[in-house]
């Protein structure tokens, strides 16, 4: 039996970028294209009716907030993820979009591979932040009044990339350490704290107040 695709609605106020990202997650073998918008209006009512996977949302829509569609979506549809795609790079944009409940943030100046694998990343149950959108977030922490208990300074901050869903070689080249000090401390974290995924990583990050 075929694997299932991971369906897609994109909200997008301009029909060439629909167009153009449609055909391009078309061409992946675990994406399907389940509709169109272009705001608020007939972005909800797509979204009850088919049910998608993942809402691949611009902030910046010409009749409609992006960041209060976002928040609506995951209110609302529980079932269904949400991840911005948008030429905003602001911090405080991207902090907003995460503490509204969106689960990636991807540029539309970043390559296509790396949208597609985030986008799946996001269907899947897990964060997706490219490491320029991770690090403009970070910039903005700590954003917890105090430490987790038998928790470093450098675990935490190790706790918040893996959580923002950044690869272990990404990790690294953040904290100035080497990838095998990133895996060891990532084991001992999964260890320490009882986690096994990247999603585990992010559910206990926002727990903790390191993502909100």
């Amino acid at each position: 039996m075929k694997n299932r695709k991971f369906s897609v609605v994109l909200v997008d106020d301009h029909a060439v970028v629909r167009g153009g990202l449609g055909a391009l997650l078309a061409d992946d073998p675990e994406l399907v294209v389940a509709g169109e918008a272009s705001g608020s209006s007939d972005a909800l009512p797509l979204i009850i009716k088919v049910k998608p996977d993942v809402v691949l949302l611009d902030l910046n829509l010409r009749h409609a907030d992006g960041l209060e569609l976002a928040k609506q979506i995951v209110r609302e549809h529980a079932e269904t993820k949400v991840a911005i795609l948008s030429i905003e790079d602001d911090p405080s944009r991207i902090w907003s979009a995460l503490r509204v409940g969106a689960r990636g943030y991807f540029l539309k100046s970043d390559d296509v591979e790396t949208i597609l694998s985030g986008t799946k990343a996001v269907a899947r149950g897990n964060v997706f932040y490219t490491a320029g959108v991770a690090r403009s977030v970070l910039s903005l922490g700590p954003w917890n009044d105090g430490s987790i208990d038998g928790l470093t300074t450098k675990q935490q901050k190790l706790l918040q990339l893996i959580a923002l869903g950044l690869a272990n070689k990404q990790i690294a080249y953040e904290l100035s350490v080497s990838l095998r000090t990133v895996e060891s401390y990532r084991k001992q974290l999964k260890a320490k704290l009882g986690l096994k995924t990247s999603a585990d990583f992010a559910r206990f990050a926002l727990e903790q107040g390191l993502l909100n």
